[in-house]
């Protein structure tokens, strides 16, 4: 027995000893040991909290009133910060704490940390700030400020009209937390502190102004340039002004969001060298939460912080000794910025997509203004428009694109500095487009549509990969120089065709929304396609869909670049992504959470659904853009025709559709077999899998060893919906056409919901031509375009055959011949122009553009 146990004791020995080893050597193996708990600090003044790293975390979960807000990835640094703006949205009082995690099944979550509490106060947005005024351009009042006191000179009297009366004299202020306001000024002077309209803790922008009453109406006009009054006093530092995101700043540094600012201003600004201040507090702050082993080290990586906060297209790198962002004076306070965007102030237009870049041709589609009659602001006011973003109270000097983009988003006027810059051709680029597409009768809605409509039609994706150095070592090393990235490549300077990519589209998007005084934002974070996450950029665009509900204006997501899809070789616009919600893209489009404190005002918290918001009326019926019968896809085609529309798109309603198929066929998705076949494209034999039961086509590249055998196939493709969509197309929409149409067609595979209820469609782009192919349809056709009183411009094909039986010398006059017998006696008058030789099926025809000519 004693035996038995020393053999029972040396056993247990041996299983003590060897599980630590399976276990990763944790002797802890019987039980999981539990992190150390973090402890926070509150930083009211940073809006944030910091805690010292803990052994082993792998991860700090942010909690707020007991719901987990964020989780911080562990990284090595000794101590981490997680500002509030990150995570919290909803104004309120908040009871912050932080838990240490691991993934390791030896180590559970620590205890909570102690409590902090932050009281989250609503954040002024550049909508509530935006001011348009009203901005006498020709006089100027001269003023100037002595501490607090304003002194003023009048205008002279012959400045007022004839019969003006009671003239007084404002100023007005406007600083970061308070809307415009004005004082009356009695006198020429006055002391803005002892009057009270100043605080001590803004910075103030000051201007002049007058009011008079003209036959009894008062007219009141804001008439001299921006002082900016700073009541704290630290030199150049206070003195020098510059505009983020629509708000005041200054190179005097207090807290994170400050340095945050200044560091995303030298950005967009690509300054290179430049010197700012910082207080005590903050430097104490920089002290406590940066790592480092000097002052220095820890500044560095409060700005390599700070650069993390953007989410930008960029370079940078510090270049002071060991690549440092900075270095500072004998008080460790001033500090100097050192910084290379690769010396280039704005992009490359030089860098163009080559051979190598894949530049889709745009299909001819007919935008929302082309589709509509209405008085263009060009017609109506000529050069005398006055675009809202020439009216705003605050301005500021630009230069580059980038600068113009940003102030025009901010509610900024931009003032330029040469009328050969860049951003003053962009910008009158811009103002030419939208005085040609936008009306004064057009709401909101119609203008935002519009705008999206011409970048869509005017701009190709430019799916080019820059990062390889196919260019050069130059454009591969620094994007910022890719025109595709900025308005440069939506707005070429030749006016032609422009290429771009979702950063240029949406840059552009906002722009020319908020030049007509459409509140227009561009989000930036990353997008999922299918494979992974990638940096994207939309917009958010704020339009009253129905100004007759009292429903009012609300935030719709808009996304050009993924609205396009390439179709038959071709980039083909469509709206599938105008009018999202938040919600309708929570798994696709996520916002970068360093920005959302912004971002976080411009909820979209609605779908438009716009193929059924939208409508149109053919024939004293109006409809909307989804297709639940034959009849009103023939309402469609029809209203094409009669508006000569080259190209449109809708939904076709789902159940429609399987109804359609049902007709003619089996039950929709009742065989549960598959067809495989094998087709050759470019010399490669492909394997397709028809699956019945799902109505999928996928098609499968055969994977070859280096002998030449296939010993494989990987997955390349899968279309939905294949024989549904194949029997609409040569079925049910190729009889609701009109005789004489041709109908093209590009089309999205996917389902998608078209409405609040859940009802689903699939998105088809439609493309019109006529064709003669037979004897009468000329007549057929001339009458039609009679008793419409059509006017209106065709792409329309004749087979050779009947062409030349019609006799003439050449294509043009055999054209002009066959269709001359037929207009007599009409109000018609046609004009062709030649165009080439297209295929149909297997006979040949000629092209021609026939411009149709109503004569009332």
């Amino acid at each position: 027995m004693k035996r038995l146990k020393k053999y029972l004791f040396v056993l247990v020995l041996a299983v003590l000893c060897i599980c630590p080893v399976f276990a990763g050597c944790d002797l802890n193996f019987l039980s999981a040991s539990k992190l150390a708990t973090p402890k926070i600090t509150l930083s009211s003044s940073n809006n944030c909290i910091t805690w010292s790293s803990i052994k082993n975390a792998e991860s700090y979960l942010i909690y707020a009133n007991e719901a987990l807000v964020d989780e911080i990835k562990s990284d090595g640094s000794s101590t981490y910060i997680y500002e509030f703006r990150q995570g919290l949205q909803d104004v309120g009082d908040y009871s912050v704490y932080v838990l240490a995690d691991s993934s390791s099944v030896y180590r559970t979550k620590s205890s909570a940390s102690n409590v902090v509490n932050y009281k989250l106060t609503a954040p002024q947005t550049v909508t509530q700030l935006a001011m348009s005024i009203n901005q006498d351009e020709t006089n100027k009042i001269s003023f100037t400020l002595n501490d607090t006191k304003l002194s003023y000179v009048p205008l002279n009297s012959s400045v007022f009209p004839s019969g003006a009366e009671n003239i007084k004299y404002y100023v007005f202020m406007y600083s970061n937390s308070s809307e415009l306001v004005a004082h009356e000024i009695v006198g020429t002077e006055v002391d803005l502190r002892r009057e009270n309209y100043i605080k001590f803790d803004e910075i103030y922008a000051l201007r002049l102004g007058y009011s008079y009453v003209m036959d009894g109406q008062t007219i009141q006009k804001i008439a001299s340039d921006i002082i900016y009054y700073n009541p704290d006093d630290k030199g150049t530092y206070t003195k020098s002004i510059y505009l983020f995101d629509g708000f005041i700043n200054d190179m005097y540094i207090e807290n994170l969001q400050e340095l945050d600012n200044v560091i995303y201003y030298s950005f967009i600004n690509r300054l290179e060298d430049f010197t700012f201040k910082i207080s005590d507090e903050f430097k104490l702050f920089v002290n406590y939460t940066f790592d480092g082993f000097s002052f220095l080290d820890r500044m560095h990586n409060a700005i390599a912080y700070a650069f993390d906060q953007m989410y930008e297209t960029i370079y940078y790198t510090g270049v002071y000794l060991t690549n440092r962002f900075c270095d500072y004076g004998a008080s460790q306070t001033e500090i100097r910025m050192k910084i290379s965007y690769g010396g280039f102030a704005e992009c490359d237009t030089s860098v163009r997509p080559n051979t190598l870049s894949s530049v889709y041709p745009q299909d001819d589609y007919t935008p929302y203004y082309e589709q509509i009659e209405f008085e263009s602001l060009e017609e109506k006011y000529g050069n005398s428009y006055k675009f809202e973003s020439d009216s705003q109270y605050l301005y500021q000097n630009v230069t580059t694109s980038e600068q113009l983009y940003w102030a025009v988003e901010n509610k900024v006027t931009p003032v330029f500095t040469s009328t050969s810059c860049t951003a003053y051709r962009i910008y009158k680029q811009a103002k030419g487009v939208l005085k040609s597409i936008v009306s004064d009768d057009m709401t909101d809605y119609e203008k935002a549509l519009s705008i999206f409509d011409w970048i869509c039609v005017n701009t190709s994706y430019d799916y080019t990969s820059y990062s390889q150095p196919v260019y050069s070592a130059t454009v591969a090393t620094y994007p910022t120089i890719v025109p595709s990235y900025f308005l440069e490549g939506v707005f070429q300077a030749s006016g032609g065709h422009g290429y771009s990519v979702c950063d240029g589209f949406s840059k552009a998007y906002s722009l020319m929304c908020n030049m007509i005084g459409i509140d227009c934002i561009r989000i930036v974070g990353d997008a999922y396609t299918g494979g992974g996450y990638g940096g994207h950029a939309w917009n958010k665009v704020l339009v009253d869909i129905d100004p007759t509900d009292e429903v009012g204006a609300q935030y719709y997501l808009a996304d050009i670049t993924w609205t396009e899809f390439v179709s038959n070789g071709t980039e083909t616009a469509a709206h599938i992504y105008f009018g999202l919600s938040d919600e309708d893209v929570k798994d696709t489009h996520i916002p970068y959470k360093n920005r959302q404190f912004k971002f976080g005002n411009y909820k979209a918290e609605n779908s438009m659904y716009y193929y059924v918001n939208q409508k149109f009326t053919n024939n004293l019926t109006t409809q909307n853009l989804v297709a639940k019968s034959t009849q009103e896809l023939s309402n469609i085609f029809d209203y094409m025709f009669n508006r000569s529309i080259v190209g449109f798109d809708f939904v076709a309603d789902y159940n429609f559709m399987v109804a359609e198929y049902e007709k003619v066929n089996e039950k929709y998705l009742s065989k549960t077999t598959k067809d495989i076949d094998f087709i050759e494209s470019n010399g490669v034999e492909y394997k397709t899998i028809y699956d019945w039961s799902t109505d999928t086509m996928s098609y499968f590249k055969p994977r070859i060893n280096i002998y030449g055998s296939v010993i494989g196939y990987d997955l390349v493709q899968v279309e939905n919906n294949y024989k549904l969509r194949e029997f609409f197309l040569d079925k049910v929409m190729r009889n609701a056409k009109f005789q004489e149409q041709l109908i093209g067609v590009s089309q999205d595979t996917e389902l998608r919901p078209y409405d609040s209820v859940g009802n689903k469609g699939l998105v088809f782009v439609v493309y019109q031509k006529l064709l003669i192919d037979a004897d009468g349809e000329v007549e057929h056709l001339i009458s039609a375009l009679n008793s419409r009183g059509i006017s209106g411009t065709y792409t329309i094909y004749v087979l050779n055959s009947i062409l030349t039986s019609a006799g003439g010398e050449s294509p043009l006059s055999q054209v002009q011949n066959l269709f001359g017998g037929f207009i007599t006696g009409t109000d018609l008058s046609l004009e062709f122009k030649t165009l080439g030789t297209v295929n149909i099926d297997t006979a040949t025809a000629r092209a021609f553009s026939m411009k149709v000519v109503y004569n009332v």
